[in-house]
């Protein structure tokens, strides 16, 4: 099956998200053991543009979160989008050109 299909499943999505939370929960255990700071008032920033499309599995998985939207300038956000695009196309191993990515 597709990742497109796999990313539309409710249950899977909620998975990926609980395995998310544990990660950040490890990170802020490491802060705490390393730097000392307390692991009540520490605070993670996580900035992803598809997290977008799961407000409701983030506010399930993480009560009290809180969702800022930052609008920019689009004469800054299409570039920047495009180079993200470009990266992860050339993670996963796709062999699209900057014009393909850009359509």
């Amino acid at each position: 099956r597709s990742v497109k299909w796999l990313c539309s499943e409710p249950d899977f999505i909620r998975e990926v998200y609980k395995a998310y939370k544990r990660e950040l929960q490890m990170l802020l255990f490491y802060d705490k053991q390393i730097h000392g700071s307390s692991l009540e008032m520490s605070r993670y920033l996580v900035k992803c543009i598809w997290h977008t499309l799961y407000h409701d599995v983030i506010r399930d998985t993480f009560p009290g979160s809180f969702i800022v939207r930052v609008h920019r300038d689009p004469a800054q956000v299409v570039p920047s989008h495009g180079r993200l695009q470009e990266a992860s196309v050339r993670f996963l191993g796709l062999p699209k050109s900057k014009a393909e990515i850009g359509r």
